[in-house]
């Protein structure tokens, strides 16, 4: 499937994303919702390197989804006001029940970029996280 994106085309197989998470209770569906999923271009030209390695880090993230959730998880998050602490339960049980929205690479500035929320207890809010192609956690914020 072709996505259009700031005049740049990139070509992000969402039957392939499908694949690689493989029904991971951690990742948003993309048949349901393909807009998380994409290759943030900023003018610039998406080279088939750009897709291959896209792959690769979803296919980290599909397998150390868990963890890559707690490192960042903050219990202050809890607390945020766009957070149903009836339904969250305790900021452990959140953070277990959190799930990426978002996937996206940013080739320009060597970056995963993801949202992690849950509609059941974070309706129209999430948690940015920013690692950089290491998958060294570069920051994490809610809103």
């Amino acid at each position: 499937m072709l996505k259009y994106l700031l005049g740049e085309y990139m070509d992000i197989d969402m039957e392939r994303v499908l694949d690689i998470i493989g029904g991971n209770p951690r990742f948003t569906d993309p048949s349901a919702d393909e807009t998380g999923y994409y290759i943030f271009a900023n003018g610039n030209i998406i080279r088939a390197e750009h897709v291959s390695l896209y792959y690769e880090k979803l296919a980290y993230a599909a397998e150390n989804a868990d963890s890559l959730i707690a490192e960042g998880f903050q219990k202050e998050f809890f607390r945020f006001y766009g957070v149903n602490r009836e339904k969250a339960v305790s900021p452990e049980s959140m953070c277990k029940r959190l799930i990426f929205d978002s996937f996206i690479l940013v080739p320009e500035i060597r970056t995963i970029e993801c949202c992690v929320s849950n509609p059941y207890f974070m309706s129209g809010h999430f948690i940015e996280y920013v690692w950089n192609h290491d998958w060294i956690l570069q920051s994490v914020w809610i809103n």
